[in-house]
């Protein structure tokens, strides 16, 4: 009797984990929305900087090393710190202190990286420096710093700051005298009480 039970047992537990006892497989977890921009020095040195807006830090290459800095609040810009070391910086333009080191000026170099617009969702939007041609001749420049939520149009010799407008899709940049408008490599010029202008993006 105790053999039978035994094997009733055993055919049992076998079915249990037949029948899914066994605990699903773990969905796997997206990887974390980065940035990477690298910056070039005063002091000859070329450092990259990772930042993960989602999570509040930045982690700094430098000199073969990885450190690893908090969000710090800030008035404009951005600001990481662990104490020890810290990064300042808007736009294109970083300050980096080291310890007791004097403060370092440092500007981004390279093309621009598609990144996600503050808090996320949407189309990616253009960082970095882009030359479009638009349908009436002109050839424009317009600078997107989305870490920031701003852009700059060079027309005409004279620099016009935009900020940052909500959207599903694509980008819209708007401000005094001009308005942006567009997605991958299509953009609206729109001058305020002007009509849109098409433009394309150079390659």
């Amino acid at each position: 009797m105790r053999g039978i039970a035994e094997v009733v047992g055993l055919a049992l537990l076998v079915a249990a984990c037949a029948s899914g006892g066994s605990p699903p497989p773990s969905r796997p977890i997206p990887p974390p929305v980065e940035t990477r921009t690298q910056f070039r020095c005063d002091n000859g040195e070329t450092v990259l900087v990772r930042f993960f807006p989602q999570q509040g830090i930045a982690v700094l290459e430098r000199g073969g090393q990885n450190v690893e800095l908090q969000q710090q609040r800030t008035g404009s810009g951005f600001l990481y710190s662990n104490g020890q070391t810290s990064i300042r910086g808007q736009g294109n333009d970083m300050t980096m202190t080291v310890g007791n080191m004097a403060p370092t000026q440092c500007r981004a170099v390279g093309g621009g990286q598609p990144v996600p617009p503050p808090g996320g969702g949407g189309d990616p939007v253009l960082e970095g420096t882009f030359f479009y041609r638009c349908e009436n001749g002109d050839r424009i420049e317009v600078r997107f710093f989305p870490n920031q939520g701003v852009a700059t149009l060079q027309r005409g010799g004279r620099s016009h700051e935009m900020t940052q407008q909500p959207t599903s899709r694509g980008f819209i940049f708007k401000g005094a005298d001009y308005q942006i408008q567009g997605r991958d490599q299509n953009l609206q010029l729109i001058p305020t009480n002007e009509a849109p202008i098409a433009c394309v993006k150079e390659r």
